[in-house]
């Protein structure tokens, strides 16, 4: 794939002996994550069994001025085809079965052109996740619905909540069962979503020390700092949802 290309072919899915393969392509300001899953049906849910994951790096995260560097959609765009190509030619996965999406810590203020240059290079078209949809997908893939105490199993979502700090954003969340009289237990979520994070927090330490201080003034402005902004906006949220702090594991 060179950029420039416009569509790829779809060739059909070609499924293996012991389930089919399917890839996702995710675009953060952290850079890309590529994985390959084979998913085979299970007698009450289907397996997972990863073949292939790796993150590609990049410099999308903003500099200490706020704005994103001057090449960020071009490099996104060159990680992105290199990731499609992995999957594709040496993992064969189908083309309709490969997943693209952006998170929503990105997709809320992106370099300009990003959705435009990825697909001339790609042919994939770029969609941007929402903040409480990337929770939801975050908790159900990072916490297991059951646990155990001792020999009893208990509902393990319902009592653990997530908390994901990023390089722009800290997002998190937890499952909450709802019962209604007529109908049958149902699950929803509770998410919060605070814009500060670990490269959002060094670039407001530089701006304060100036971009040429030497490394013991920028740690020194660290120690002292005590990330207040971090602090109050997380403190907000637990004020808000206090079933934060009900929880028996975070």
């Amino acid at each position: 794939m060179t950029p420039g290309q416009a569509a790829l072919s779809k060739p059909p899915g070609q499924p293996g002996p012991s389930g089919e393969l399917y890839g996702g392509i995710e675009l953060s300001d952290e850079g890309v994550k590529v994985i390959a899953l084979q998913v085979s049906q299970g007698e009450e849910e289907p397996s997972f069994k990863r073949v292939y994951s790796e993150i590609i790096r990049l410099r999308l995260g903003r500099t200490s001025d706020g704005e994103f560097p001057p090449q960020a959609s071009a490099d996104a765009a060159q990680a992105v085809s290199t990731a499609l190509t992995r999957l594709r030619q040496q993992y064969r996965v189908p083309l309709d079965r490969i997943y693209f999406i952006g998170s929503s810590g990105l997709g809320a203020d992106p370099p300009k052109d990003l959705v435009s240059v990825i697909r001339n290079a790609t042919g994939l078209e770029l969609n941007f996740l929402d903040a409480v949809t990337e929770v939801q997908l975050s908790i159900a893939s990072t916490i297991p619905r059951t646990g155990k105490v001792g020999v009893t199993s208990i509902d393990n979502r319902n009592t653990s909540a997530l908390i994901q700090i990023g390089g722009a954003s800290t997002q998190g969340g937890y499952e909450m069962l709802k019962y209604s009289p007529s109908d049958s237990p149902s699950f929803d979520f509770v998410a919060m979503n605070i814009p500060h994070g670990v490269v959002s927090y060094a670039n407001e330490i530089s701006r304060a020390v100036g971009r040429n201080s030497s490394l013991y003034t920028f740690t020194r402005q660290v120690k002292t700092s005590s990330a207040v902004a971090f602090r109050q906006a997380l403190r907000k949220e637990m004020e808000s949802e206090p079933g934060f702090l009900s929880k028996e594991r975070l």
